[in-house]
Formats: structure tokens, C-alpha cells, sequence
């Protein structure tokens, strides 16, 4: 279970956005909207692509949801991967104790 509060993250370009936090993941892609809330994630993971920071939630049965996120710099996108890392540690270190 994750902390009931704790470090956020948000990414968002015109069209998507990606939001981590307490609840879980949330993406958003032009009129389309997906939660997954942690207790149904089995992990998240994130690599960079280009510009685009590319974010795929496992869920805990094998079905993978990702979403794209246009960086308008390259120095955006590398804050974006280094405080997404943290967040994701955050949470994810704290559902395996």
C-alpha cells in the first residue's frame, strides 16, 4: 500500500499528461483519461525517446498502458526523468516492504 501522502509529479504537453502521486498514476491523452490507482499496478516504468518522455504502467495482470509526453526543451525532459525517478522510487519501494 502506498503512503497516503507523499511527492508528486506532473508532465504535460498540448495533447497528454502524465500526474504520479499518492493515488496512483493518471494519464491523460487528448479527450481520453486512464487512473491506476497503486494497488493495481504491478510496476511503472519510464525512458526517454527523442523528446518525448515515454511512462508504461504494468498492471497486475500483464496489460501495459503507456502515454507520450512532448518535452518543449531538452533540459524539461531531463528534470522530468530525474524527478519522475524519485517519485516513482517513493512509491513503488514503499508497496514492497
Amino acid at each position: 500500500m502506498a503512503p497516503p501522502d507523499g511527492p508528486e509529479f506532473l508532465a504535460a504537453d498540448a495533447d497528454n499528461g502524465v500526474a504520479v502521486g499518492p493515488e496512483g498514476v493518471h494519464f491523460s491523452q487528448g479527450v481520453y483519461a486512464a487512473d491506476f490507482p497503486w494497488p493495481h499496478l504491478q510496476t511503472v516504468q519510464f525512458q526517454s525517446y527523442g523528446a518525448y518522455l515515454c511512462v508504461a504502467a504494468v498492471l497486475l495482470d500483464g496489460r501495459v498502458f503507456e502515454c507520450r509526453v512532448k518535452a518543449r526543451r531538452m533540459s524539461a525532459l531531463q528534470t522530468w526523468c530525474t524527478e519522475l525517478g524519485g517519485v516513482l522510487q517513493h512509491y513503488l519501494s514503499a508497496r514492497q516492504r
